[in-house]
């Protein structure tokens, strides 16, 4: 996603779309304002070939540029309709082999800027040295400047493809996640009951972990070992788990319903266990000291207070509670130090 000024409203004449370049076909997408200032897909996209005439691929652009008016509503997957029509489930599948173009339109001025990808982990970045700006253009000049935008794209390589292949990838954000006490990702899966195990690189495993509900083991950091799993897999034992490991943490986190849990278990018994669902606006549970990185936020007896007074955990706070007791999984991509690669496998006895 990219951003223009943040404001609240967009000037009427100002607009936005994309042109997305992915094997044999072009995706143009609409963006408009939500209400918080950024700039988001909304809903109206259309497909055509790779090859398709200037003046067609021009026509399509400023269509999308008229349809980009208004504020759109912010959810939690803009681009969800152009996954399904290009065969994919994530973002950090749409990425591969893609090249894209912003079209923004200010007045009659058009500006066309090509963007390198840089892949799942950064997504896209604007090349300044590449930007054209034309003045009430044709659709034929406006579609063959487009082309041209996108070989200029093409020309900067598409790190997406050229990533390292067991470089390891950060996750935290809309994810729950184990981290034991361990140096040993086989005992770890075997204690999970995993079945079907095999070898998995970080991305692999990061991507099959949240489209086919596969967990994720990783190899060692720092002494521990972390497990990528899912709301729709049954829930860990970590009496169990602490009990055969020393120690065994649970972390979770989602934006949309603003659910944020994290919880510490040593030798079979809870340490901490918290967690925060703001859409139901409960705590269900709230038990032992908390964590350092908890500081201000708001416990269960203090919600029959005025809420505009409260401070309520977000997933920030979950990431900072991991940092505090083991292992922060936003900061990995930037490691050197950790193997290639750890587990997969599926959930079976329970």
């Amino acid at each position: 996603m990219f951003r223009f000024r943040r404001r609240r409203r967009a000037p009427a004449q100002e607009a936005a779309a994309h042109v997305d370049a992915r094997w044999d076909r072009l995706f143009v997408t609409s963006w408009s304002l939500d209400q918080w200032g950024m700039w988001r897909a909304n809903g109206w996209f259309a497909e055509l070939a790779d090859d398709a005439e200037p003046t067609t691929l021009g026509d399509t652009v400023l269509e999308a540029l008229r349809r980009s008016k208004g504020l759109v509503k912010a959810t939690d997957e803009p681009l969800a309709p152009v996954f399904r029509a290009a065969g994919v489930k994530t973002w950090g599948q749409y990425l591969q082999g893609l090249c894209s173009v912003t079209v923004a339109r200010r007045y009659g001025r058009i500006s066309i800027r090509p963007q390198r990808n840089l892949g799942a982990r950064q997504g896209l970045t604007e090349l300044p040295d590449e930007r054209r700006e034309l003045v009430d253009p044709t659709a034929e000049a406006l579609g063959a400047a487009v082309h041209d935008a996108l070989m200029r794209a093409i020309s900067h390589g598409e790190s997406a493809t050229s990533e390292a292949v067991g470089a390891p990838a950060s996750f935290g954000y809309k994810r729950r996640w184990l981290a034991v006490r361990s140096e040993d990702p086989g005992a770890v899966a075997n204690a999970l009951a995993l079945e079907d195990m095999r070898p998995a690189t970080w991305r692999d495993g990061i991507e099959r972990n949240e489209d086919d509900l596969l967990v994720f083991v990783t190899p060692p950091i720092d002494g521990w070992t972390l497990a990528l799993i899912d709301s729709a897999i049954a829930e860990p034992d970590l009496a169990e788990l602490s009990r055969a490991f020393g120690e065994a943490q649970l972390f979770g986190t989602h934006r949309v319903p603003e659910y944020h849990e994290w919880q510490r278990w040593v030798d079979g018994s809870p340490v901490r266990r918290y967690c925060w669902i703001g859409d139901r606006g409960e705590i269900p549970f709230d038990q032992g000291e908390p964590a350092a990185a908890e500081a201000g936020i708001d416990r269960s007896s203090d919600l029959d207070r005025d809420w505009d007074e409260l401070e309520f955990a977000d997933e920030e706070t979950v990431l900072e509670v991991a940092r505090e007791w083991s292992v922060d999984p936003s900061t990995l991509d930037a490691r050197t130090d950790l193997p290639d690669e750890g587990l997969i496998g599926r959930r079976g006895r329970t």
